[in-house]
Order: C-alpha cells, then sequence, then structure tokens
C-alpha cells in the first residue's frame, strides 16, 4: 500500500471520539500493516476508569478505519491476539479488493460530530431512521438498542442522567480534570484537542462564569450553599434533555469489551449521521458504571457509591435489555435535529499521532 493510502486510514482513524477529545493515539506504518497503541501522556482522567474510555476510543478508531477502508477497495484484518493482549498494539491488515464497496460510512466519518446544542423537539425521529438505526446496533453481537418513548420512561431516563451528573459536578478530581481539558480563547486553536468553549453547546454568557469557577474551592463553596451543582446539571443535562424528541441507550449482552462497545457506538452514531440525526452522548452515568465494575468505584465516597446503585436499578426498570445478569450499559444517547450547525471539535494533524 502507498503511505498516501495509510495516512488516508489515519485521518479517518483520528476522527473517532475521545474522552474529552483528548485523542489518545498513536500509530505505526509497516508495510501494509497499521499498529494502533494508546498514549498514556494523554489518559489518566476520572472518566477513563481502568482504561474504559480509551479502550472504547480506540474501538472507535477501529471501526472509522474499516469503512474508511471499506470506501477505498480494501478489506481490514485485526490481529485477534493484539486486541485481546492489552500490553501490544492492536495490527490491522488491508488487502485490496477489486473493485470498491458501496456499504459503508466513510462520508459520515469525516462530518460525524458531537451536538451538545439544544434540539427541535417537536420534529421526531421516523420510524424508517429509527429502524436503521436499530439495524446498526444489531449488526454486531449482542447489542441492543432502546427508545424512552413513553412519558414515564423519558421521566425517570431524565432523572437518573441529572442525579449522575450532580454527582459530576460536585466532584473535585472530575472537576479538576475538566478544567484541564477545557480550551478558553485561541488555545483549542493551539492545541487541536480538548474541549473547545465553542463546543459546549451553552449560551456565551455562561463562558465567563465557567473561567470563574476555575478554583475548586470556590466550586465547593457554591456547590454547598447555593446547590451550584445542581444548576449546572438542569443546564448541562436537563434543559438539553427534555427538549430532545429522542433518549436511547446501547447495551451488550455479555462480557465487557470495551473496544467492541467503541465499534458498537461508533456505527450508532456514524448511522444517526446518515439519518441527518445530531447526536451527543451522555456518558458520565455509563462511565460511572464501569468505574463501579473495573476497579470497585475507587475515587468515589461510599454514598456516592449507594447512590450510583441505586440509578442502576431505576435504570433497570426502564431498560428490558439490562435487566439480569452479565449486562453491559456502552453508552446513553440524546438525538434529534439540531437548530443551528454544531461547532466541530478539532484534531491534531496527522503527523503528531505517528511513531517509528
Amino acid at each position: 500500500m502507498l503511505r498516501d493510502e495509510m495516512l488516508k486510514l489515519i485521518q479517518a482513524g483520528i476522527l473517532a471520539p475521545s474522552a474529552d477529545n483528548m485523542q489518545p493515539w498513536k500509530f505505526r506504518i509497516d508495510g501494509d500493516c497499521l499498529e494502533l497503541s494508546l498514549d498514556r501522556n494523554l489518559m489518566g482522567l476520572f472518566f477513563d476508569p481502568a482504561d474504559v474510555a480509551s479502550k472504547m476510543g480506540c474501538g472507535a478508531v477501529l471501526e472509522n478505519i474499516d469503512q474508511q477502508a471499506r470506501s477505498m477497495g480494501l478489506s481490514i484484518d485485526i490481529d485477534p491476539y493484539s486486541v485481546t493482549d492489552q500490553s501490544t498494539p492492536i495490527r490491522m491488515t488491508f488487502t485490496a479488493h477489486d473493485q470498491q464497496r458501496s456499504d459503508h460510512y466513510a462520508t459520515e466519518v469525516f462530518s460525524r460530530c458531537t451536538d451538545r446544542g439544544l434540539y427541535r423537539k417537536s420534529l421526531q425521529v421516523n420510524e424508517a431512521d429509527r429502524k436503521k438505526l436499530d439495524d446498526a446496533v444489531r449488526s454486531l453481537s449482542d447489542y441492543s438498542l432502546t427508545f424512552y418513548d413513553l412519558d414515564n420512561q423519558r421521566k425517570a431516563f431524565t432523572k437518573i442522567v441529572y442525579k449522575a451528573d450532580t454527582i459530576r459536578f460536585s466532584h473535585e478530581a472530575i472537576h479538576n480534570d475538566f478544567y484541564d481539558v477545557l480550551r478558553f480563547g485561541d488555545h483549542a486553536e493551539k492545541s487541536k484537542d480538548g474541549l473547545a468553549q465553542e463546543t459546549l453547546g451553552i449560551e456565551s454568557v455562561f463562558i465567563p462564569i465557567l473561567r470563574y469557577l476555575r478554583p475548586w474551592r470556590l466550586t465547593h463553596l457554591l456547590n454547598r450553599m447555593v446547590g451550584l451543582h445542581h444548576m449546572m446539571a438542569l443546564r448541562g443535562v436537563w434543559l438539553p434533555m427534555v427538549t430532545s424528541p429522542s433518549l436511547v441507550s446501547i447495551v451488550h449482552t455479555g462480557p465487557a469489551d470495551y473496544l467492541d462497545f467503541g465499534r458498537a457506538m461508533e456505527r450508532f452514531w456514524l448511522q444517526a449521521t446518515s439519518c441527518g440525526l445530531s447526536v451527543q452522548p451522555l456518558g458520565a452515568f455509563p462511565l460511572f458504571l464501569a468505574r463501579l465494575s473495573t476497579v470497585d468505584g475507587e475515587g468515589f465516597s461510599d454514598t456516592q457509591i449507594s447512590q450510583l446503585e441505586r440509578l442502576e436499578e431505576a435504570f433497570a426498570d426502564i431498560t428490558p435489555s439490562y435487566q439480569g445478569t452479565d449486562r453491559q450499559l456502552v453508552m446513553l444517547f440524546r438525538i434529534g435535529y439540531s437548530k443551528c450547525a454544531p461547532n466541530r471539535s478539532m484534531r491534531r494533524t496527522v503527523e503528531t499521532f505517528l511513531s517509528e
């Protein structure tokens, strides 16, 4: 394969989502093979327990590369040993077909983004698109997609995510991580990573307030005095959810495979993009549950662990696919039609991801 072809595959890969857009990936080109590994210098966030979020990001990278390879008339073979052995890079080999394939989301790879703005609630997702989304998720084994359509389901879903986010906004480590990755002004243009203020989907009047709240001691004081964490969760997730036409979850049956989770998440997202839908993952609650299951809730207080366990029970009550044993919550989303074009997260140049 030509080097330019490999670079095109890498370009597709790095457009995958990652925890707080930190893009913790490294690539090495070895002839017709491409190796993907994690960059430990860009990991370690509270939202990444046992590398869960980073592994899911790698899974999304693999999905993007697979879709781009299909559009180039290539098939991808992923070395199963390199996937199961986390100490070695994921090794991909590409084989040329006689002609390009049409069953791909390559166009969507380059247009997919997170849209944190408000959606048009009156414009519902039609049945044909709902079926396409369901088919995309079920194209991978042991995954299911749930739409929360009934009023009581929507209220319960919204309450679960809202309460999880109040924990998020009252947690010192998460607060500090957030400000480490938040990019004000032209900092995002310089770093090409992290959360640019324009991508947060909030009104411009809140940006100076965010700057002011950087010191944890001040935020903690306001949490205690006026319930700031409740206000942040109301604007951050409650308002976007109640104005969204659809709230959905992806659940997996069987042992956790976070690389595969990332592929399922990204395939859903690409199909939603193909349908003209805006998408925002609601990641706090799923990643909090991952923290409970992978590191026994390390970093949470006993009270917070008990609260999350109750929220998990409430989630099972409205999600039949999550009932029983050996069930994993992959991700929650809100989807709909945006009121205005979102600002896309930036990406570093391909060359910065290459290693020898």
